[in-house]
């Protein structure tokens, strides 16, 4: 008996491939128009604010696990500074009080008034008399403990205060910069100033009640002809910095999709100057704890006049991230169409129980 072995058949027939083909394409018409459809736009915006509530739950957590304040800061757009497309992950530094070291000098920090008196000017004078105040501050830190500028920098940064508990006063730091032996413009010398100390004079920003800040001495226009007088410096060893957040170190920044941003002149507060947002170790929003904060997300690609209450409905699909300070509670919310207000649903606490 003779057995055959049947033939396999290798590849597909002509009618297979065709209706493979035109399954594909169905597939494809189907995928493109839910791409394009509110549904998908949805999706999107909803993922997105998932996305940046994840975020502060993670600093949050942080803020919870470490005991130190953890938060995010929001990064303006370069390209639109109205827009934020990425984050990243802050901490707070803890103050920073330079050491007192046994046997070494104690830091010093030096106020220098320098004055400028025209004097009383004759009748029928150029010009009537003038006096120009201005000031400098300076620290002195013993070179076996803070040897460099580099490294005073590395801690106290501009936007850093400067806080002295004798004046109760707290000033913003714009600057450093070693102290420079100009004729016109002296720092501190001994007896005042320890000769084994690097002297860094720092740039301030002006107080109410200091008048000019401390800066350059010379005023502008300069007084031709006028001595500077060298006032009574005020010295303390009694100073620290109060540090503001820093980027975490090795953290990268977190993206927003393709298209999603925060729109900041539509967010609550609008237009907000701190893009930092904080939890204290409590849970609380440091700087926020009775507010709510309200970020609103939306497809950028949809050009929108500003604000969005007078193009509401060409806008698409929106949302709000919604944090309560005085909890720390997380969560989203629907923007409320016109005439309401847009954040009505947001502060009537809407799935949140608050």
């Amino acid at each position: 008996m003779i057995r055959t072995t049947p033939t396999r058949r290798r590849g597909f027939t002509l009618v297979e491939l065709l209706v493979a083909i035109a399954l594909g394409i169905v597939l494809l018409g189907i995928a493109v128009g839910v791409s394009q459809s509110s549904a998908f736009e949805s999706y999107k915006v909803v993922g997105a604010a998932d996305r940046v509530s994840q975020w502060m739950l993670t600093a949050k957590n942080r803020a919870l696990r470490d005991r130190t304040p953890r938060g995010i800061r929001l990064l303006r757009d370069p390209a639109n500074p109205n827009l934020v497309k990425e984050i990243a992950y802050i901490e707070q530094p803890e103050p920073w009080v330079p050491a007192l070291v046994a046997g070494r000098t104690a830091p010093q920090l030096v106020f220098q008034h320098a004055i400028a008196d025209r004097g009383t000017l004759p009748p029928g004078g150029p010009a009537p008399p003038v006096t120009f105040i201005s000031r400098r501050a300076f620290i002195h830190i013993d070179l076996s403990t803070m040897p460099s500028l580099a490294e005073f920098q590395s801690i106290v940064q501009v936007g850093d205060l400067l806080h002295v508990p004798e004046l109760g006063q707290s000033f913003r730091i714009n600057g450093s910069q070693v102290a420079t032996a100009d004729p016109t413009n002296p720092p501190p010398t001994a007896p005042t100033v320890p000769t084994a100390t690097i002297q860094i004079e720092l740039l301030l920003s002006a107080h109410p009640d200091f008048g000019a800040g401390y800066s350059k001495f010379q005023p502008n226009p300069p007084l031709d002809g006028v001595p500077l007088q060298m006032a009574p410096t005020y010295v303390t060893s009694q100073f620290g910095f109060i540090r503001q957040p820093r980027p975490l170190l090795g953290e990268p920044t977190q993206l927003l999709a393709s298209g999603m941003a925060i729109d900041l002149p539509n967010c609550l507060p609008a237009n907000p100057t701190n893009l930092d947002i904080l939890f204290a170790p409590s849970g609380e929003v440091i700087g926020n704890t009775d507010g709510i904060t309200a970020l609103l997300l939306r497809d950028t690609t949809i050009a929108v006049a500003a604000p969005l209450t007078t193009d509401y409905d060409r806008a698409g699909q929106m949302i709000l991230v919604c944090l309560y300070g005085r909890t720390g509670a997380i969560s989203t919310q629907p923007v409320a169409k016109p005439p309401l207000n847009s954040f009505q649903f947001a502060k009537d606490g809407v799935n949140t129980g608050l």
